[in-house]
């Protein structure tokens, strides 16, 4: 700033003027003084100069001091003006004042005066100086918030009074005038904001930091965004008594963040890489899409040429390209390329570009580059389909969205008798049929609504140009461009050979199926007769073969007897035209190998019976015999004969065994009935002719033993009863030996104790560890424990315990005798086994056979106490 202090001294005497000048000047060296000596001079002066003050005398001629400085203030406005007179009064002064004289000072002797007027002037200079800037100062302040929407805002926090200025009462839509607190602001903010507000501002109570972003709802409804920053200031205590800030209106910025965000998100997500070059040809940007593609982050691009993915002869032709652009030849450019990546793979891609616009001359490029990898790879494979399908000879064809030809191949051509140029263009109508097309339209419907099917397939009929109709198989698939339907393609197939196979197939079978029928019916047959009845009549019927036989060797072994024969064939049943190792039939029977002579007539094995016979099929029937069919037509026998031929064949023999089967266990059923007889009368003369002379002898010796005191009686007796229980043991297994009859639950506790009553168990001990029930023949076990307590007590003695307790799959009872060597354990089930002298060795034997008769399983092991301990296993065991 210039300090300078240019003055104007007005003074009708112009030696004092001059003189007070030159005072004035040494006094100050930023002073300027300049002389006039009457007010209109002074007038020009301070229009044509920069004045800063203006010092005058009061009594002057034409214009006093008083007049001039009212012509002052009406020009000059707020110049400082001192009123410098050699008269002084209150009412001068008074006067001066209400005329806005800035300063008053009386004349006096000497030159020190002139200090203290130096002085006044550089005070009044200094303060209209100061005021002037402030002034410009707020001018300033208000444009400027005026032009960036900015207000400033002081909030009295003791008061709770919030002044703002002009600019905020603008940017909230608020009258002036409205007194403003700071819950009438909160009033203001968006309701959706409200709460963060305040927390941000006590916040901003607690550090002094205000500085957020928000929306408010102004005065006339309309949503604004908002940016505040403040600085709370504290007392002493710490107490928040002022805040000062400022709010700024970033609706606009807001809504270009929001464009622009929704451009970027937009640049972003193009599935492609997006470059933008400046006017040098550097990259100043690049999407997320090209850093995948290429490798590089978009550090490493940003700042570099093309040269970073093209060669230099690419990008002359990029430059060729930008030429044409700007000479507005072309508004974009699209071509296709290669771009190396960072791992130095070359990719192919498809570049568009344009220009970024501008309205002062050329800014630079835009491009972008959708990778065309897929697209090459397909255009590479279509090729390659197109020469493998006119290699591979298959009839393909493209029709479009109305089903027109397109494309056809040559097989196509050669499959409708028509040529490429009179297919293309025509409607498929020309080589279909109405129906099949309509099938066809359906398929295309289907695929369409299921997105998971890329392709189908239906049967039609091609109608040649000469009207033939062909049997074919369209394999078709969709075709799409930019997501829109854009017609078919597919691959047709002459399948009337597959058709006759499935006809053939379809043949083969019933064939199948009348064979499945005609082996239900042997095995229904109840005789062998019927059997190769039914056999010859399927041969004929099913298989349609001329004649048939059936031939097994005769009573003498020596030669084949007819069994069966078809009707019209040249022998009869009881026929024995042939030795075993005679012609045909006799290699089939003793090899079991088919054969097949195709000329019957010339065969090497031997002449036909018949000469209308022309070729023949023999089938070994196992070891029973053989079956032969002969044709007389012409048509000869082939492996399809052989086979189905071999089927009917098996199905006789299965029955034949059968049969023999069913006979021969007739035989062993009748030969075991007559056993049984025999067993039961066996079981009859043991019971009733070796007891009653043994009862007998029992009586003798108990009358004996009334008479005479003898211990041989008691060995008698002794005897006796031995040679009983051997008697009811073999009873029992003569007639007790079948399997159980019926089963039921039964208390295992329960028949223990039932059982122990009826065994002579003297003083032995039963003790019953368990309470389940099993799935038994009630009779059969309790026959099973009753043998296994009475061995117990006769081979542990008298005072022996008997236990009967659980086993994981079973019970077992053991005993704390004297046990059963390991040596012997394989052998006690063995009829006649025994190793007491009162034991008669059928007891373990019964045990095992009922054990058996139920399905268990039953083993010798030691028991706890060294004795002998028998586990029945694998009973089934009933839940309650």
């Amino acid at each position: 700033m210039d300090d300078t202090i240019s003055v104007l001294l007005v003074d009708d005497d112009p030696s004092f003027a001059e003189m007070a000048a030159e005072v004035l000047e040494r006094a100050e060296d930023q002073f300027r003084v300049h002389v006039e000596s009457d007010a209109r001079a002074g007038l020009d002066r301070v229009a044509d100069d920069d004045v800063d003050c203006v010092v005058s005398d009061l009594d002057m001629p034409d214009v006093d001091g008083l007049e001039f400085l009212e012509a002052i203030r009406e020009d000059e406005g707020d110049l400082p003006f001192v009123l410098f007179t050699g008269k002084g009064s209150e009412e001068i002064a008074s006067e001066a004042i209400s005329a806005g004289v800035t300063d008053y000072l009386q004349k006096e002797g000497g030159t020190d005066q002139f200090d203290v007027l130096a002085n006044r002037i550089e005070n009044a200079v200094e303060a209209t100086r100061t005021e002037r800037e402030l002034e410009e100062r707020e001018s300033h302040l208000r444009q400027a918030q005026a032009v960036g929407n900015i207000g400033s805002w002081q909030l009295d926090l003791v008061e709770n009074r919030l002044d703002w200025s002009e600019e905020v009462y603008r940017i909230f839509a608020v009258d002036a005038d409205e007194e403003l607190t700071f819950e009438r602001f909160l009033e203001f903010v968006h309701p959706d904001d409200r709460a963060r507000i305040e927390r941000e501002w006590n916040a901003a109570l607690e550090d002094g930091e205000y500085d957020v972003e928000h929306r408010i709802v102004t005065g006339d409804g309309e949503t604004r965004w908002v940016r505040e920053r403040a600085d709370v200031e504290f007392d002493d205590d710490g107490t928040p008594v002022t805040a000062l800030g400022v709010v700024q209106d970033v609706t606009e910025r807001k809504e270009r963040e929001g464009e622009l965000e929704r451009y970027e998100t937009f640049v972003e997500t193009i599935a492609g890489g997006v470059f933008a070059q400046d006017a040098e040809g550097r990259y100043s940007y690049a999407n997320s899409h090209a850093e995948e593609k290429t490798g590089y982050d978009r550090e490493e691009i940003v700042g570099e040429d093309p040269t970073l993915f093209v060669d230099e002869a690419e990008i002359e032709r990029y430059n060729g390209a930008i030429a044409e652009m700007l000479a507005g030849e072309r508004e974009s450019i699209t071509a296709e390329t290669e771009i190396e990546a960072a791992d130095g793979e070359m990719i192919p891609v498809e570049m568009r570009l344009t220009l970024l616009p501008s309205d002062d001359g050329f800014r630079g490029t835009v491009g972008v580059v959708h990778d065309i990898s897929e697209r090459k790879e397909r255009e590479r494979a279509l090729e390659q389909y197109q020469a493998i399908v006119e290699a591979v000879g298959d009839a393909a064809y493209r029709l479009n969205a109305d089903g027109h030809f397109a494309f056809v191949s040559d097989a196509l051509t050669e499959l409708t008798g028509y040529d490429a140029d009179e297919l293309l263009g025509e409607h498929v109508s020309l080589v279909m049929r109405e129906a099949d097309i309509e099938t066809g339209e359906a398929l295309i419907g289907e695929l369409l609504e299921d997105e998971e099917r890329t392709h189908g397939t239906f049967e039609l009929e091609a109608i040649r140009a000469d009207g033939e109709r062909v049997p074919c198989e369209d394999h078709m698939a969709l075709l799409w461009e930019d997501g829109e339907f854009a017609g078919t393609a597919g691959v047709v197939r002459d399948v009337t050979a597959r058709k006759e196979r499935e006809r053939e197939l379809e043949r083969h079978r019933e064939t199948l199926e009348q064979l499945h029928e005609t082996a239900n019916r042997l095995h229904a047959a109840d005789s062998k007769a019927a059997c190769l009845d039914v056999t010859i009549e399927a041969a004929v019927s099913i298989l349609g073969f001329d004649w048939c036989t059936l031939a097994a060797p005769g009573p003498d072994g020596r030669l084949f007897e007819i069994k069966a024969v078809s009707e019209g064939a040249p022998v009869a049943a009881g026929d024995t035209p042939f030795a075993l190792d005679e012609g045909v039939a006799g290699k089939v029977y003793q090899s079991g190998s088919p054969e097949i002579v195709e000329d019957a007539q010339a065969a090497e094995a031997g002449k036909p019976v018949d000469d209308a016979i022309e070729s023949g099929l023999t089938v070994p029937v196992g070891d029973w015999g053989v079956f032969q069919a002969v044709t007389t037509t012409g048509e000869g026998f082939d492996e399809h004969d052989r086979r189905q031929a071999e089927l009917l064949v098996s199905s006789l023999y299965s029955a034949i065994q059968r049969l023999d089967q069913r006979a021969e266990l007739r035989r062993r059923q009748s030969a075991l009935k007559r056993q049984n007889e025999q067993l039961e009368e066996f079981a009859s003369i043991v019971s009733h002719d070796l007891r009653n002379p043994l009862n007998v002898a029992d009586g003798r010796v108990e009358l004996a033993g009334e008479d005479c005191d003898s211990e041989h009686l008691d060995a008698a007796a002794r005897a006796i009863e031995r040679m009983d229980r051997l008697i009811e043991d073999v009873l029992t297994l003569a007639r007790e030996g079948e399997q159980v009859q019926e089963l039921g639950n039964v208390s295992l506790p329960a028949v223990c104790e039932r059982c122990w009553g009826h065994v002579d168990t003297a003083d032995a001990t039963l003790e019953v560890a368990t309470d389940r029930r099993i799935r038994a023949d009630s009779n059969r076990l309790q026959q099973l424990l009753e043998n296994l307590f009475r061995n117990a007590v006769e081979h542990g003695g008298e005072t022996v315990t008997v236990t009967v307790e659980d086993r994981p799959d079973g019970f077992s009872v053991a005993d704390d005798g004297p046990g059963i060597p390991e040596a012997d354990r394989e052998d006690v089930f063995d009829r006649g086994y025994s190793t007491s002298r009162e034991g008669v060795g059928f007891g373990l034997r019964i045990v095992e056979q009922i054990v058996d008769a139920h399905g268990w399983d039953v083993a010798v092991a030691e028991s706890e106490s060294g004795g002998a301990r028998l586990d029945v296993t694998g009973v089934e065991f009933v839940q309650d």
